[in-house]
């Protein structure tokens, strides 16, 4: 049974936590538009409120996981040898060799680390725009509901390239 590092697993659990938290304020959000195209809407929509407090905890939840766990993680953490697991001396480095030899999955950092940095840029963009009343009007994108399923799409598709991430370099660590 392989021993998989208890950050790693901490991790995994507070990105599952922002995606589930993600998918209720889609649904939040869907619902928000649905009543925003309503033929009279008399006052802002009821679920709005819901949509961006459940997309803000969604979004502190998996920053919380990039600056404790992956970010520290990269730069010094875990490090595979042909003697097994340790813990200080890794990192990056660590990452994509083994040995001198480059590890077979080491494409997926590749991915996901760039994709991570991109998503949550774009998420901390959308809960800034979406809770700053003074957000300066020049860095306002126009068409922020595209923005938001774009940003949506790209983080439903790291958290899953972040499983395989999981499964190869935590869990049976075979990078």
């Amino acid at each position: 049974m392989p021993v998989t590092p208890p950050g790693a697993e901490l991790n995994l659990a507070l990105q599952g936590i922002a995606v589930g938290l993600l998918l209720v304020g889609l649904w939040a959000g869907i619902r928000t538009h649905r009543e925003m195209r309503a033929p009279t809407p008399a006052a802002p929509p009821s679920s709005e409120s819901l949509h961006k407090n459940v997309m803000t905890a969604a979004v502190g939840v998996s920053a919380m996981g990039v600056i404790v766990w992956m970010i520290p993680n990269l730069l010094s953490g875990w490090y595979y040898t042909s003697t097994g697991l340790g813990y200080g001396t890794g990192g990056y480095d660590s990452y994509f060799t083994l040995s001198g030899a480059a590890l077979p999955h080491a494409y997926l950092l590749w991915i996901h680390i760039p994709l991570g940095a991109l998503v949550l840029g774009l998420a901390v963009y959308l809960v800034v725009r979406m809770r700053w009343a003074k957000f300066p009007p020049r860095l306002a994108v126009r068409n922020f509901r595209a923005l938001m399923i774009v940003t949506w799409v790209l983080w439903i598709v790291n958290f899953a390239i972040g499983l395989a991430v999981f499964y190869y370099f935590a869990y049976v660590q075979t990078g």
